[in-house]
């Protein structure tokens, strides 16, 4: 017969098991999911005084980017089971980059210290980098 601890440990495997089975059935792959509209509608309640004139989402829901009429730029990631917001009026050059279609900002926020978002294609990401700079976007060096 074996020891208790061992056949706790055995139980514990296939509690285990039985959870990712039951998660498989119900057909969801462990992700949170979220509506389309939530890092637009987070936005709106921080930042109350913001008017946006374009909008950005990150290819996979992850977040998003607004353009306001102020020429400031708000973004939203999600973080947990939640969105982190940030409004930006200018970042350093090099604060932002751009590799094809991915834009980085290292903001040297310490809740939030880097932020990336993969935009529609790299002429998007290039914009929204000259938005948040001022500045002609930062290629970031590929490899070779």
């Amino acid at each position: 017969m074996p020891s208790p601890a061992v056949t706790g440990l055995l139980l514990s495997l296939i509690a285990v098991l039985l959870v990712a089975a039951l998660n498989a059935w119900l057909g969801r792959d462990g992700r949170l999911q979220r509506s389309r509209g939530e890092p637009e509608a987070r936005i709106a309640s921080d930042c109350i005084d913001f008017e946006p004139v374009d909008v950005e989402r990150a290819r996979d829901g992850s977040g998003c980017l607004m353009h306001g009429r102020t020429g400031d730029v708000a973004v939203a990631v999600a973080r947990g089971d939640g969105w982190v917001t940030r409004r930006y009026r200018a970042l350093s050059p090099q604060q932002v980059s751009v590799r094809d279609a991915v834009l980085e900002l290292d903001t040297g926020d310490f809740t939030l210290p880097r932020i990336t978002l993969t935009c529609g294609d790299a002429e998007r990401a290039a914009l929204w980098a000259t938005r948040l700079t001022g500045a002609p976007a930062r290629l970031a060096r590929t490899g070779g």
